[in-house]
C-alpha cells in the first residue's frame, strides 16, 4: 500500500502546478480531485448559487483509498477539499497559502464572478483550508507553505523540505492574513457589503 501527500488550498493558490512538480519529483501518481470527481461522476448535485458541484465525499474518499491501496509508492492528492483523504493514508498534508491581494488578482484574471472571488479570498483570509487540514490530520502531519512571490521551482524545493523535514517553519499558524490585512486596513475590501473589485 502506498501513502498520500495531500496538497490542499483555496482555489487559485497554485496547487495543481505544485502537485504536478511533486509527482515528477517523487515519481508519484497525481490525483486532481476536481478532475476525478467529474470523470467518475462522484457528484450529488450542483450548487447553483455558488456555481460549483456538490461532491459525494464518501465515494471520493473510497476512490482515493482504492487508488492509494493499489499503488506501491507515493500518491499526490490535490484539491481544495483534499482533506477528505483518509488519515491513515497520509504521509503529510501540505496547505498552500497565497496572499489575498495576489489571489484576488489571479481569480479575477480567470473571469470569475465578483461573488465567487470574494468567497474564495475570504476563505483564504480566514484559514478555511488550514483549519480543515488540521481537523482532519492533526498538527503533526500538516505543513503550511506560503507560495506568495515564489517561482514553481522555488516552491517545489520548499515543499519537499516541508514534507521531508517538517519543523517549526512549516507549523500551522505561520501565515496570518487576517492580522496583516487588519493592520493595513484592507479587510473591508473583502468583508464589507460593497467591496471594491
Amino acid at each position: 500500500m502506498g501513502k498520500a501527500i495531500v496538497v490542499i488550498g483555496t482555489p487559485g493558490v497554485g496547487k495543481t502546478t505544485l502537485s504536478r512538480l511533486l509527482a515528477k519529483h517523487y515519481q508519484a501518481r497525481h490525483i486532481d480531485l476536481s478532475s476525478m470527481v467529474r470523470e467518475k461522476e462522484l457528484i450529488l448535485g450542483v450548487d447553483e448559487e455558488r456555481d460549483s458541484l456538490i461532491v459525494d465525499e464518501d465515494r471520493v474518499a473510497k476512490a482515493i483509498e482504492g487508488i492509494v491501496a493499489e499503488h506501491h509508492g507515493l500518491v499526490i492528492v490535490e484539491g481544495h477539499f483534499a482533506d477528505i483523504t483518509p488519515r491513515h493514508l497520509v504521509k503529510a498534508a501540505l496547505v498552500l497559502r497565497l496572499h489575498p491581494l495576489v489571489l484576488e488578482k489571479r481569480l479575477l484574471s480567470l473571469g470569475w464572478s465578483r461573488r465567487k472571488v470574494l468567497e474564495n479570498v475570504a476563505s483564504e483570509i480566514l484559514d478555511h483550508c488550514l483549519i480543515a487540514a488540521v481537523e482532519a490530520y492533526g498538527e503533526n502531519l500538516v505543513r503550511e507553505v506560503d507560495a506568495t512571490g515564489k517561482s514553481p521551482e522555488e516552491l517545489l524545493k520548499i515543499a519537499v523540505e516541508a514534507i521531508e523535514k517538517g519543523g517549526s517553519n512549516f507549523r500551522p499558524g505561520q501565515v496570518n492574513w487576517l492580522a496583516e490585512l487588519a493592520q493595513k486596513k484592507l479587510l473591508n475590501r473583502f468583508f464589507s457589503e460593497n467591496p471594491p473589485i
